[in-house]
């Protein structure tokens, strides 16, 4: 046992040691890059990274593959580009940062995919996939980690693709981001499978409109022509201030207990065999937000608080339904789809919307 111990004392030590910081400033010429079939590989194994340089493919290589625990993309001089059909792809077992970095691929079919295990921020950052002509095919945005529960926060960037989904087991939050996604059948997904989704307003900055669409400090969220909107929380969704002109169908759903994906949105049926009440407030705020579809092709917006068992509050937002295959035809609201919203039938609507056409 004596010479046990010792041994016992050093393998503690070297499971909690804190990772060494590989801070990269040469892109070309750095030894933990290396190519790998087509590809050009940053890989720090369990290391933090700092990318503090300008990476792009290597020659004979069209795209990038980022591995290390905490990994850092710190701008303006940090930066991953690439123009491929390939998707440049990040991945943390830690924590993801972005701060004041471009990450993109501009081909027309590229994506862009980062994963972290730990909580993501991205701040004053740009995340690009596509072009002018075509939005790319994939941005993934996403935390993994359960315990505890990982968090994605992005502030004060744009998110420009035609496919984007931002995804985390804890809270989502959103603040001063613009989001536009360019047709065909584009898609905005953000989802929160165990917490919230917070979009709303937040304390102002002080630096007037976001955007440039107004809402002084909130999120933007523009399509093409062919464009869906899915806001989907374990818990509550919090969309005040909330600019959103979005083609087709509009869907936030709160309180969600099972997640599939993408499609129609659900039936607001608080008696429908796979209804289930959630056990945390799964309120939805969209106090003067902007919630349009009056342009392109027809579609529905639709919010559904818990399956109607939590309340909806709807002062001062403007409300555009421009679905032209019902006549008189409004936004859903927990299961209510007339105006006056008068009780009964509509449950659990609180305060008058600006506008409600």
């Amino acid at each position: 046992m004596t010479r046990l111990f010792p041994l016992l004392v050093l393998a503690a030590f070297l499971r909690t040691a804190p990772a060494a910081v590989v801070t990269v400033t040469d892109c070309v010429a750095d030894p933990h890059l290396s190519t790998v079939s087509a590809s050009t590989h940053l890989d720090v194994g369990s290391d933090d990274l700092v990318l503090a340089c300008a990476l792009a493919p290597l020659p004979g290589t069209d795209h990038v593959i980022v591995d290390g625990h905490d990994v850092t993309i710190q701008g303006p001089a940090g930066s991953i580009t690439g123009n491929s059909t390939q998707a440049n792809k990040i991945t943390a077992t830690g924590t993801f940062t972005a701060a004041g970095a471009t990450i993109e691929q501009t081909n027309g079919n590229g994506g862009v995919l980062v994963s972290a295990t730990g909580d993501v921020s991205i701040t004053n950052s740009n995340v690009t996939t596509g072009n002018v002509q075509s939005g790319g095919d994939l941005m993934l945005i996403e935390c993994t980690g359960g315990s505890p529960k990982c968090t994605v926060t992005i502030a004060d960037s744009n998110l420009t693709g035609r496919h984007i989904r931002v995804e985390g087991v804890g809270n989502v939050t959103l603040s001063k981001t613009k989001v536009v996604t360019q047709s065909p059948t584009d898609l905005i997904r953000i989802t929160s499978f165990m917490g919230d989704v917070n979009l709303g307003a937040g304390p102002s900055s002080g630096q007037g409109d976001c955007c440039g669409f107004g809402g002084g400090g909130g999120n933007t969220f523009v399509s093409g022509n062919e464009g869906n909107l899915f806001v989907r929380a374990f818990g509550k969704i919090d969309a005040a201030g909330a600019n959103v002109l979005v083609a087709e169908l509009i869907c936030l759903r709160s309180g969600v207990s099972s997640f599939g994906n993408e499609g129609a949105c659900d039936a607001c049926d608080p008696n429908a065999p796979s209804s289930q009440a959630a056990g945390v407030p799964a309120t939805i705020d969209v106090t003067d937000a902007s919630l349009r579809n009056d342009f392109a092709k027809p579609g529905e917006i639709e919010l559904c608080a818990d399956e109607t068992r939590s309340t909806i509050t709807l002062t001062g937002a403007t409300l555009v339904d421009d679905n032209t295959s019902q006549l008189n035809d409004v936004s859903e609201l927990n299961g209510c789809e007339q105006v006056p919203r008068t009780t009964p039938p509509c449950v659990n609507l609180v305060g008058t919307p600006a506008t409600d056409s």
